[in-house]
């Protein structure tokens, strides 16, 4: 499961969230590197200029997922101790995932 949450039309922004892999028989398999590129292309098409995400600091996997699509650490002071606010800005360089698959 994955979606995007609290979007915000007037300010273009959307907040990542929710992502699962159930079975650990399924992981491994890149699901959640496609399935988010595939949101990401969703946030494109809404017109979102930025996504927005909160991960555990102790998540190095997803952090490494994330930091691979091309989300970046934000130095945001309201969030908790032991997260990390982590960004995703769109330019016209960003590729699209269903060419990046």
């Amino acid at each position: 499961m994955i979606a995007l949450y609290n979007i915000d039309r007037a300010r273009q922004t959307a907040e990542y969230g929710r992502l699962l892999i159930g079975e650990s028989r399924h992981r491994g398999k890149k699901l959640a590197l496609h399935a988010s590129r595939l949101l990401l292309d969703i946030g494109r098409y809404l017109g979102m200029e930025l996504i927005h995400l909160t991960v555990k600091s102790h998540n190095e996997a997803a952090i490494g997922l994330y930091e691979r699509l091309g989300f970046g650490r934000d130095q945001d002071p309201a969030t908790e101790p032991g997260n990390i606010r982590m960004v995703f800005r769109y330019d016209e360089s960003t590729p699209s995932a269903t060419f990046a698959c």
